[in-house]
């Protein structure tokens, strides 16, 4: 998954996933959360909610962290459990445990059987990554040569808070493999932690700018359904896609009803297959600055920041 962040900011993952906008058009370094009232603003919440589901958000933090408070209001959500729904709940790393949020998921699962989209926004890996801050006996012990011993510390105490996400996420799938009901369940990461950007600039100083930040500006995602969607057999199927077209490309792959905008997200996606602040990758498998002048895409670029602007900016205020 092409990210559009790196090291931190996190509600621009967020905000692509929910409106399938691209923060390449908004502006590096903005943060559409704090910029922009989206009461006008389309998103995955209201096209659900359309179709019989209810909309609930949940972050462990502070509710007025990147006005989420204000903005899942504005995008559709009924319902936002923030840090005072979990109190008492386990901790590790840096806040409440994954697992604590995919319990609460579970529970809200089991009580109403109505429709419902549930958008989990974890705490536990978020950074920093300094020694100390998970249990000494469970840090993994990767050394990667050319790095410093700051980062390879960092790099280890990040990995070993994935490894504690990956035994959670083993848990939630289990449990959600015998719920009984049918669920489709979108996972991904909202950006590489500030350790990989040192990685980075310390392994490869000498690198071209654009490889150099197309190595950062990316994470990983999959879409798992616990039931067999009808008229589609693909199985393992790998696909690199925008943070802004996962929720069209989920919902065209169970056969939900797409919007107008959704479609021709999907119809560009012949041309430009995916895009994020840091360029956008060409069909011909080649990437590019949104800039370029020499791309063959161009005039797809121009359409797609057509779109957004109807789609999007002309609805803010």
């Amino acid at each position: 998954m092409l990210a559009s962040v790196a090291g931190g900011g996190t509600a621009n993952s967020e905000f692509e996933f929910l409106t399938g906008a691209t923060t390449a058009f908004v502006g590096l370094g903005k943060i559409p959360y704090q910029l922009y009232q989206m009461n006008g603003v389309n998103s995955l919440a209201k096209d659900l909610k359309e179709l019989g589901y209810t909309a609930a958000a949940m972050h462990p933090q502070n509710p007025v962290n990147y006005h989420r408070d204000k903005i899942y209001q504005q995008l559709g959500f009924g319902d936002f459990l923030s840090i005072g729904d979990f109190e008492g709940a386990p901790c590790y790393h840096a806040g409440v445990c994954d697992y604590a949020t995919y319990d609460k998921i579970l529970d809200l699962l089991r009580t109403d059987e109505a429709p419902q989209f549930i958008f989990d926004v974890t705490m536990q890996n978020h950074g920093g990554y300094d020694y100390g801050t998970v249990p000494a006996e469970e840090l993994t012990n990767y050394w990667v040569e050319g790095a410093s011993e700051g980062a390879n510390s960092a790099l280890n105490t990040y990995l070993t808070c994935i490894d504690a996400s990956d035994r959670d996420l083993e848990y939630f799938i289990n449990e959600l493999r015998n719920i009984g009901r049918p669920v489709v369940l979108v996972f991904f990461g909202d950006h590489q932690p500030s350790a990989a950007t040192t990685l980075n600039d310390e392994l490869y100083p000498q690198e071209d700018t654009a490889s150099h930040a197309f190595r950062i500006y990316q994470s990983t995602y999959f879409v798992w359904a616990n039931y067999e969607i009808a008229g589609n057999t693909e199985l393992n199927v790998y696909d690199t896609v925008g943070a802004n077209e996962i929720a069209a490309i989920t919902l065209n792959k169970i056969g939900a009803p797409l919007t107008d905008y959704q479609k021709a997200l999907l119809a560009t996606r012949s041309d430009v297959p995916t895009i994020n602040v840091a360029g956008y990758l060409g069909a011909d498998g080649l990437r590019y600055d949104l800039e370029s002048e020499d791309s063959p895409y161009a005039s797809t670029i121009d359409k797609l920041q057509r779109m957004q602007y109807l789609e999007f900016a002309s609805k803010v205020q």
